[in-house]
């Protein structure tokens, strides 16, 4: 059998079973599935806080770590100012 049907027959059970999928971490990336792609590694961008795909085309890396963006003008917001967004240790704030 192959692994998006598997996948699929699991989400199809946990969905009937009432299962909630966790909240993403605000702070990190989370793997999703997108259908048309398989799985997908998401972040949370630290201006808007909107979840976007890591493979998007804007990012940023401050302190040694990345951050992605869904928008030109976050990414452009946060380079103008990071610490305003993000702890010293790279929490979002």
């Amino acid at each position: 059998m192959d692994m998006r049907k598997i996948l699929s027959a699991v989400l199809l059970a946990a969905g009937v079973a009432g299962c909630a999928e966790p909240a993403p971490d605000p702070n990190g990336p989370v793997v999703a599935y997108d259908n048309l792609t398989g799985p997908v590694r998401i972040a949370i961008d630290p201006v808007s806080h909107d979840e976007v795909r890591t493979d998007s085309a804007w990012r940023s890396t401050y302190r040694g770590r990345t951050y992605y963006f869904g928008t030109l003008l976050t990414l452009h917001r946060f380079e103008a100012d990071p610490a305003a967004y993000v702890t010293e240790e790279g929490r979002i704030k």
